[in-house]
């Protein structure tokens, strides 16, 4: 959807009581030359360590590009990486939590491959084999872990703006915390898209977002539109009125009852100066019999005679027009017919002299195929080949049905076409005649409107004038009253959407009804706190600060350390340790009933100490300890953290990854 209107989907994979989890198995680089470079990963805590510019962070970021990175591989891993390698390859595992919270044994295990330099491959992701694109492969993989795919509004959910497609590398932001990012939530999110992410994690995005609710905002953003449209024709319509200056009952806006009561006066206007003109008309059959008078009755005989010609040419012009039309569509169609007719006659030769070819190479391995006669089957397949030549004449046959159709319907086409433009050339000379006709009938009643022009006083032409005068003003009444119909009618239609998006609402309210935002808030509070009481057990002055509050809802993500900001108030390691209790309370949602954290977190800690600002960063190991504690309390291989750190980070029970060779 670009928009909320369209249909948010549930990945079909969903299992009924269980949740999904993702685990990095390996990952392997393959250099140009061939040469391959693998690192391997367990369940719970892996740590890849070394000393500055061993490349710790780059394996993370060719992970990173393996998991659907969208943009090239140079950038996503740096130009000279990108020459150096051609590939890398990650498996992964997807594995299944049952009802009771254990993992099932029958994970899926799936290959992930970037081939940046082969020809066609720069943009894709092989998944199993099969090339997908980045939005393909977070469809795959949503589809895989159970994760619903969804649409929320990035900013106002009235916006023009489409709403976006909570996508993969959304929450994945969220999962892998860069070597850089380590002042805010995630690296550049901005906050709506942080709280749709965690909204996901939390299994609240579903309901807070759904079809309902999407498709009342579309409904809503369609009504406030047609009400700028409404708002913008009734400006019109008082414009209109007021620089036409004609109707003085509109002098503030235009409305059914100064429209009605503007034609009330224009027709009492129009009867008046009518009877006026008769007045004058009658006065003048008495009073005004002049000797040099035309023949009253010659002359009427002459006018009627000029209007029935009139009339004659203006229904010949119309036939003529039609008739015309009529020839234009036939010679279209007959063409058409025509073409097709020859088509087909070319397809039956080529037919005839293509039919003998055979193939004589594999279309696969391009080698020869060996030619087994009389063996009743297909040379190529090896399937039976019995009813070959039936089938081939049964083709030629109903092709030559086809042809002979078209040749008696290009045929028939022809007489009708020829009959049409008859008719045409006919009506065009009718018209010609009448158009004659009717010249010299004006030529004969130029006279008698001189004569009659004597005649008639000053005083009737200026009457006829003002009845045309009030006669265009009743016109532009009537277009100004049809327009402020449309009024109603786009009235009438935002009444209608407005009543189906209240109807949405309810819908959508009881869908979010159940929604626990406090509760949330806690899960989240307890799994912050938790992280922070663990790592001040062996030293209270790692964490002198107050404890995490956590406020949630549908609109915002607040926490705080006490009352203030965390962001605001944090300095130095704080923001370090805030954020891997963060990850903590991320990882606690894992197996949690109907929500949709993957079980899996990637951290790159910077070459200790880096220096932002105040924000001193250095990796310890009791910044990991309590990931540990926390997946001695899962399901055996139900959750993974891939930490990148220096050399000296050690981690009881932890897999690690010791590179040593620094490159320059």
């Amino acid at each position: 959807m670009s928009d909320p209107e369209a249909t948010q989907r549930s990945a079909s994979s969903s299992l009924d009581g269980s949740s999904k989890t993702l685990l990095i198995e390996s990952i392997t680089r393959v250099q140009s030359d061939g040469q391959t470079e693998s690192l391997g990963f367990r369940p719970g805590v892996n740590v890849i360590a070394g000393p500055p510019n061993t490349g710790k962070s780059k394996w993370l970021q060719f992970l990173d590009f393996a998991l659907g990175d969208g943009g090239t591989a140079a950038n996503a891993i740096g130009a000279e990486l990108a020459d150096e390698y051609a590939a890398v390859e990650a498996v992964l595992r997807v594995g299944s939590l049952t009802s009771s919270n254990t993992l099932d044994s029958a994970g899926e295990t799936h290959v992930l491959e970037r081939r940046w330099k082969e020809p066609g491959l720069a943009g894709k992701i092989l998944v199993d084999g099969r090339k997908l694109n980045p939005d393909e492969f977070g469809e795959w993989l949503y589809d895989r872990l159970g994760i619903p795919i969804l649409h929320f509004p990035s900013g106002n959910p009235y916006g023009p703006r489409s709403w976006p497609t909570l996508s993969w590398r959304m929450l994945l932001r969220q999962i892998y915390r860069q070597e850089h990012s380590w002042t805010e939530i995630a690296d550049k999110q901005p906050e709506r898209e942080q709280l749709a992410v965690l909204m996901q994690f939390l299994g609240m995005a579903s309901a807070l977002y759904s079809d309902e609710y999407g498709e009342s905002v579309r409904l809503r953003k369609e009504s406030i539109g047609l009400q700028a449209q409404r708002d913008a024709l009734v400006r019109v319509l008082g414009r209109i009125a007021s620089e036409l200056g004609s109707f003085e009952e509109m002098n503030v806006a235009v409305t059914p009852t100064t429209v009605d009561q503007s034609r009330a006066r224009l027709l009492a206007e129009r009867a008046a100066v009518e009877t006026q003109r008769d007045d004058v008309l009658r006065q003048l059959t008495t009073d005004s019999q002049s000797s040099d008078a035309p023949d009253g009755r010659a002359a009427q005989d002459l006018l009627d005679r000029l209007s029935a010609a009139r009339l004659e040419l203006q229904q010949l012009t119309e036939e003529r027009a039609q008739a015309e039309v009529h020839a234009r569509e036939l010679r279209a169609y007959w063409t058409s017919i025509h073409a097709e007719h020859a088509k087909l006659n070319r397809a039956r030769v080529a037919g005839r002299i293509l039919a003998p070819l055979r193939v004589t190479d594999c279309p696969v391995c391009d080698r020869p195929i060996q030619v087994t006669a009389g063996s009743g089957r297909c040379y190529l397949c090896g399937r039976p080949d019995d009813s070959s030549l039936e089938i081939g004449e049964a083709a030629s046959e109903r092709i030559q049905f086809e042809i002979d159709q078209l040749a008696n319907e290009d045929g028939e086409l022809a007489e009708v076409v020829e009959r049409a433009d008859a008719e045409r050339d006919k009506l065009r000379s009718a018209a010609g005649d009448a158009s004659r006709r009717v010249m010299a009938l004006e030529a004969q009643a130029r006279p008698l409107r001189s004569a009659v022009a004597a005649i008639v006083p000053p005083q009737v032409m200026a009457l006829e004038q003002r009845i045309g005068a009030v006669d265009e003003r009743l016109r532009t009444l009537e277009g100004i009253g049809r327009l402020l119909g449309e009024r109603d009618v786009i009235s009438a239609e935002i009444d209608d959407l407005d009543h189906r998006a209240r109807a949405l609402d309810a819908s959508a309210d009881e869908k979010a009804s159940h929604l626990s935002f406090s509760r949330a808030a806690g899960w989240l509070e307890d799994g912050l706190n938790t992280y922070l009481n663990m790592i001040k057990e062996g030293n209270p002055a790692r964490w002198p600060e107050e404890p995490i509050n956590v406020a949630l809802s549908d609109k915002q993500l607040s926490m705080k350390v006490g009352t203030s900001k965390w962001d605001t108030i944090l300095g130095g390691t704080f923001k370090c340790y805030f954020l891997n209790a963060y990850q903590y309370a991320l990882m606690q949602l894992t197996g949690r009933e109907g929500c949709h954290y993957p079980g899996l977190a990637i951290i790159d800690f910077p070459p200790a100490p880096l220096a932002e600002g105040d924000l001193q960063i250095k990796a310890e190991p009791f910044l990991l300890e309590p990931f540990t504690r926390l997946f001695d309390q899962m399901a055996p291989g139900q959750a993974q953290l891939i930490v990148a750190g220096p050399a000296s980070l050690e981690v009881a029970g932890a897999n690690k990854i010791s590179l040593e060779e620094v490159y320059r």
